[in-house]
């Protein structure tokens, strides 16, 4: 099954150190598979997530397809992605971390 590249929901939070902001973006569903119905299965390979939480450098990024299942006239299931970064000031000598996670349901419908 290939999947599109339109682009997912994600959610990202801070915590430790006193910093709680939190930020959506829609990141880009890069991999394509192959995917196998009625198994959930997850890839983690090398990207660059958009969202202004995280630093801009290339991080590992975990792809997943769940609940996916087959009719006559469609295939549903859905599509997640997480990743994680840490941040560190100099000045103040503190560390947080950014975790970023979502997903989404999906309806193909061959044509």
């Amino acid at each position: 099954m290939r999947l599109s590249r339109r682009a997912r929901p994600v959610y990202c939070f801070e915590n430790g150190a006193g910093h709680y902001q939190n930020a959506l973006s829609f990141e880009p569903f890069v991999v394509a598979g192959p995917w196998n119905l009625g198994a959930d299965e997850s890839v983690q390979q090398s990207g660059i997530a958009v969202n202004r939480l995280v630093s801009s450098g290339s991080r590992g990024i975990t792809y997943k397809v769940s609940e996916t299942a087959a009719t006559a006239s469609s295939v549903t299931g859905k599509l997640g992605m997480s990743y994680f970064d840490s941040k560190y000031d100099i000045f103040s000598n503190q560390i947080w971390f950014v975790n970023c996670s979502g997903s989404q349901s999906f309806e193909a419908i061959p044509g």
